[in-house]
This record gives structure tokens, sequence and C-alpha cells, in this order.
């Protein structure tokens, strides 16, 4: 009997073309839903973006991504031609080239509670910039809708997250100072104590880079939330972290890092810290860019003039109205002692009081405690010659009856005092710090010292207004010495190198 031979391949069907089919069919689908999605959000929203574009841009996007890009991020180009902008997405939220649209604005200052807020007004657009191209690109939440108001920009190998949580309060150019600090998570409660003594507004630079930035962003929402209403009110937060050291890639905006949206003020800053218990900074050996953070607070600020001091340095009260006040004095002819000839700053005295003691608000109190031994000259102990303002023995009788603020003298940083590093009020017209120097190999400010005096600065001494360091007398710590050698062997040849630059561009001063 005869058998008819089965061809098995006749029974497989043709699975590419089934294949080819669908491909086709998803494809379509996917086109149809972006179309769909696209037309959905420009009812929704006051842009005017060509639909047709925006889906090519997605459809690009899509294809020029990995896998691992963040899908809560819409991008929608304004632009009347095409850019490159959707290349920002390619890598983590937090990348670099990440940046968003300098005419964004802040929802109300609600950061932590984005959802069905009204979109942004034209009307109260920030003076903020960006370092990216012109073409209007607005990154979007898209979960909330709500626009990214904070830009990005790299100084070397950091990156910045400028105004990433602003303060509520939006200081006018010419009717306050602010005072411009920076710090790492470890000293961020000493903002409170700030804002309470200073009449005017705050730009805080924060370094957090990598497990610290999270524990950061808490930080900065308790403060607000849980603290005086002034840190609310009146301080804007930047973030640095290292680009090699970026935060969590998942999300996209503060409030993502927020782990209780319902904050529990209960609990102590401490409380908050141990909760998070990282060390990722000593863990990665990350030395602190100090002056990367200084010029970060300082180019952010609002106003003209600005008071670049450190976080744990605390004001006397009033300066911001006093100073304010003496600056109508001198443009009507009445402070004789500074000449208009040469650039000049403000320099407000440092000084440091005992552990257990409350730090004086005003001169009065500050004498008081001089006089019992329960306050010194900031770093008598540790390096007197930093600190050592001409004439500063008789600053401390020098009160003015009326408690107004006035010049004491006025001085240069001259050769005989090559390591005074004052503090002052000034404008982003100054030097900025350079920012290959670090808080670890110290003498972090000496080098913008030496520029000023290159350039002819004058230094007005204020004669009642000063700064005192949180309570505690510094001495020198030989572990600690130790530790940072490395560091300061590598900020001296930075140094050395940063002075024969500027003798190149400026010349050679005898004095300085």
């Amino acid at each position: 009997m005869s058998q008819k031979r089965i061809h098995y391949h006749s029974l497989i069907p043709n699975t590419r073309l089934d294949s080819r089919l669908l491909l086709k069919s998803l494809i379509a689908f996917n086109i149809v839903l972006a179309v769909y999605n696209i037309i959905t959000l420009q009812s929704n929203t006051s842009s005017k973006a060509n639909p047709f574009l925006a889906v090519y841009n997605i459809i690009t996007l899509q294809s020029n991504t990995s896998s691992k890009a963040n899908p809560c991020l819409i991008v929608i180009n304004t632009s009347k031609h095409s850019t490159n902008a959707h290349n920002s997405l390619q890598k983590a939220d937090f990348e670099p080239q990440n940046v968003a649209n300098p005419e964004v604005t802040p929802i109300n200052g609600q950061l932590f509670d984005t959802r069905d807020k009204p979109s942004d007004k034209s009307e109260d657009k920030p003076n903020m910039s960006s370092n990216i191209s012109e073409d209007k690109t607005k990154i979007l939440n898209a979960r909330t809708r709500a626009p990214i108001w904070w830009s990005t920009e790299t100084r070397g190998s950091y990156t910045v997250l400028k105004n990433f949580i602003p303060g509520d309060d939006k200081p006018q150019p010419l009717e306050s100072v602010t005072l411009t600090t920076q710090g790492t998570h470890s000293f961020l409660y000493h903002i409170e104590n700030l804002c309470l003594r200073w009449d005017g507004h705050i730009s805080v630079a924060v370094y957090a880079p990598g497990l610290d930035f999270p524990l950061v962003v808490n930080l900065i929402h308790y403060l607000r939330k849980c603290r005086d209403p002034c840190v609310k009110a009146k301080t804007s937060w930047h973030l640095v972290y290292d680009t090699l050291h970026n935060p969590h890639s998942n999300a996209s905006y503060p409030d993502s890092y927020v782990e209780d949206m319902d904050f529990d003020c209960t609990q102590s800053y401490s409380e908050l810290t141990d909760r998070f218990n990282t060390t990722f900074r000593s863990d990665h050996s990350l030395p602190y860019p100090i002056n990367v953070v200084r010029n970060v607070a300082r180019l952010n600020a609002q106003t003209k003039y600005i008071f670049a001091s450190d976080i744990e340095l605390y004001p006397s009260v009033g300066i911001v109205s006093a100073f304010l006040q003496l600056q109508e004095r001198e443009k009507s002819g009445l402070v004789p002692i500074i000449s208009a000839k040469n650039p000049h700053v403000y320099v407000i005295p440092i000084f440091e009081v005992k552990a257990g003691v409350t730090p004086p608000m005003n001169k009065s109190e500050l004498r008081d405690l001089m006089k019992s031994g329960s306050a010194i000259f900031f770093h008598k102990w540790v390096c007197d010659s930093c600190q050592n303002f001409p004439d500063r023995n008789l600053w401390i009788n020098s009160i003015p009856v009326n408690h107004s603020l006035n010049v004491f003298r006025v001085t240069r940083r001259l050769r005989t005092r090559n390591a005074w590093e004052p503090l002052y009020i000034g404008t982003n017209d100054e030097p900025l710090y350079d920012e290959r120097l670090s808080w670890d190999g110290k003498r972090d400010k000496m080098s913008q010292m030496y520029e000023m005096c290159l350039k002819s600065y004058d230094l007005a001494i204020l004669d009642n207004a000063f700064l005192v360091h949180a309570p505690g007398i510094k001495h020198i710590d030989p572990k600690e010495e130790k530790k940072r050698l490395p560091f300061i062997k590598r900020n001296n040849m930075v140094y050395n190198t940063i002075l024969a630059k500027l003798r190149r561009k400026y010349g050679t001063k005898n004095q300085c």
C-alpha cells in the first residue's frame, strides 16, 4: 500500500508575512495614538505647537533613546524649525543637557503639590538664564502637565540645577540684598537661623552628589514645611552634584524624592537625617567644591547687591535695611570717605563665641561678650591673619548713637595682609571665586582678594554690622589637618598658577 508523502513545511504558516503585518499594524496604531495624545494635549494647553511636528519629534525620540529613558517627560517643540532639543532626554533626567525653558515660572511656589495647577502666566516669568539654544522648548511632567521651572548648566565636572526649589517671594532687584551661601546636607539646619536674622532674601547652593541628593530634597521640604515660614518665603535652593554621581534618574520633579507627602513635622532634623543614613560623599572621598557652590549661589541671586557668606555665619539683625539707607546717603554724596573713582565693596567683620553662648544680635551685645571673653575674633586660634582687619580693636567700641550703619574706615587688601579673606556686600561685577580650589585644600578665597587688589578695590569696613560663627570656638585639629594635606598641596599648586595668570593679565603691583 503506497503512502502519501506529507510535506511538513506546508503545515507551517508564513510567519514572515504575519510578522510584517503585525509590525505594520503596531506602527499604525502607535502613530494614531501619538496623534490622539498630541491633539488632546493641545486642547488642554495654551501652546501653539505644530501637532505634526510634535508627532515627528516624539517618534524620533522613541527611535533614538534607549529603553531606560524616562517615560515621564514629554517634549513639545514650539519653534518654527525643528531642533535637537529632544536629544537632551537620551540620558538621565538630570544630565547636563536637560534644561528647562527660561520663560517658565514656578506654580505659586507650591513645589511639592503640582497636580491640577494652572499653566504659567507670561506676566509672572522670572528672570532666569539658560545656557542652551534660543529655541522655545518646554519640558512637561507627563503626570501633572506642570512646567519644569528650573534650568541646568555644567560647571566643569559638576551639574547645577538652578532654582530647583525657589522661594515664594520674588525680591525687587534694588530693594533688597541677597545673602548667598552654600553647604552640604549636614549644615542646612543653619538656614532657619539665617533667615530669622537676615532681613532680605537668601540664595543657597547645596552640594548633593549621588544618594545625598534625595536626603537634601527631603531636608529642604522639611525646612519649608515644618520650620519658620521665612524659609519657604525668602530662600531659593540650587543643587550641585558631580556629573559622574548624578541622582536617581527615574524621577523628574522635586516631589519625586520626598518620601512622605504628608510630612511629619514632629520629627526633628536629626531624626530625618538619620532615617536616610547616607555617607555618599565620604564613601567616595569627594572634596567639597566650595567655590563652585559659592558662585552658583551668587550668580542666581535676583538682586543687584549680594552678600556671599558661609552658612555657619549668623549676621547681626537689620543689616539689609540699614545698608539700603547707607546707599541712599552715598548716592547723595553724604559718605565722603568712599571714592567713586575706585570700585569698592562693604566688609562685614566676623567673630565667634563660646559653646552654649547665644550669638549676639547687635553690636552692644557683641561688645559685652568680647569684654567677658565669651567672644573672640573669628579664627583667632586657627588663622588669626585671615580675619585681622585694620584697627579691629578700635572697631569694637565704635557704636553709632542712632544705631545707623556707616563706614568705619576704608582700606585695601595689601601685601601686609595677603592672608586676609574678608566677607563683603558687593555685586556680581566682583570677580568670581576660582572653582579649581576646594574647601578641603584651604586658601579658597585668597586668590579672589589678590585679584581685587590688582584691580584697585577699596574695602569699606562697616561699623555696625557683623557675623558670628555658630557657637563653639575653633581650634586646629591635627587629625583633620593630616587628612586634608593632599588637598592642601593641590590647592597651593593651583593658587600659585592663578596668581601667575593674574599678574600676566593685570600686571604686577608691589603693594599687592
